[in-house]
Formats: C-alpha cells, structure tokens, sequence
C-alpha cells in the first residue's frame, strides 16, 4: 500500500511586484521534496523543488493563476494544499486567511479560594501573526500579541471550553483552535480536565 503524506501549506503571503510571484510555505517534516503547480487559461506546468519557496517572473497581468502545492517523499506524492487564486495587477500583496492555532495546552493551573480558579495557555501559529484572540465559552476574553495567555478567575461548577483564534497583518482571522475543556467542582474537589499538559498547583 502507498502511504501518501499529508501537507498542511500554512502561506506566509503571496507577493507581486513587476510582474513577479513569490510564494513560500511552511516546510513538511515528512516532505522530502515538492511539486509547486500553477495554472491559467486551463493549461498547467509544474515545478519540482527542494526548498519552500519559489518565484515565478514574467507573469502576466490581469491573468489569473492557480496555485497549489504537493509534498513528496519516498512513497510518493501526497495530497495537495489548499488551492491559492491570483490576478496580479501592477501592485498587489495577497496574505492569505491564518490557519488557526495548534498545540493549544494548559501550562499551570492555579486553584485558588473560593470558587475560582487561574489558567495559564501556551499554543503555536506561523510567523505571520501579528496577534491572537483568547475565547472562552463563545466569549471574547482577551487579545495578545504572544503566545501565551493567562486566564483569571475562571468559574468552577460549569464546563469552560477555551480556544484561540489567529490574526493576521491585514485583520483576517482564523476559525477557532481545537477546544480544550476544564471542569471544576465548586468545592475545588474534583478537577476533569480534557487534553491536559502541564501541572496543577493548590
């Protein structure tokens, strides 16, 4: 059975500038190599590479292009990316919607008195994040420009669901990360939590 990679292209901005494209991606632990594809006026050429970047010049205005990459290792081709749709005019810069966060875990949590109860988060973007959104149960519960995030006060007795959304140069926001849950008896007894990592101090 071939066993195909799986690429997850992750653009940091696809720029035009003298009738040049230039488009960079973020690099595949498992791709050994890529395929850039481009296509225009149904008609499609590739572009065997070794690194994660690539240029294509003398492109011509006003057409549109199509553009997809493949990762490749020993077993094969993998599955492409998402596929990219440009027009070059005589000036334009492209940055494409963020992907949402990943690896979002609970770096420490603090039980405190009462009913409360303090989160520290920690997750990973790409470079071109110029900022992040902390939501909690639906809720707007802060902006920050790290990676990092430390949630006060969280109310025990209910379920809450944090996620984190990514926010580009341009204003484009990502969906929301995967969810992680944290529950708390009111009485501080009982801690459930959901794809947890780090530690729990009392």
């Amino acid at each position: 059975m071939k066993i195909l990679i799986q690429l997850v292209i992750l653009l940091f901005g696809w720029k035009m500038a003298a009738a040049d494209i230039s488009v960079e991606w973020d690099p595949n632990p498992t791709a050994e190599s890529y395929i850039l594809v481009a296509e225009t006026n149904g008609v499609s050429w590739s572009v065997p590479l070794t690194t994660t970047k690539y240029t294509y010049t003398n492109v011509v205005v006003g057409t549109t292009y199509t553009l997809q990459v493949f990762g490749v290792n020993m077993f094969g081709q993998g599955p492409g990316s998402d596929t990219l749709t440009i027009t070059p005019s005589n000036v334009v810069v492209i940055i494409p919607k963020p992907d949402p966060p990943v690896n979002l875990s609970f770096v420490n949590i603090l039980l405190g008195q009462g009913s409360t109860m303090s989160l520290s988060l920690r997750w990973e973007t790409p470079t071109n994040i110029v900022k992040h959104r902390v939501i909690v149960n639906g809720v707007s519960a802060l902006e920050t420009t790290n990676r990092t995030a430390q949630l006060n006060k969280l109310a025990t007795g209910i379920t809450n669901s944090i996620t984190i959304t990514a926010i580009n140069s341009v204003g484009d926001e990502s969906q929301e990360s995967r969810a992680l849950s944290v529950y708390i008896e009111k009485e501080l007894q009982t801690l459930n939590l959901i794809n947890f990592k780090g530690t729990v101090q009392q």
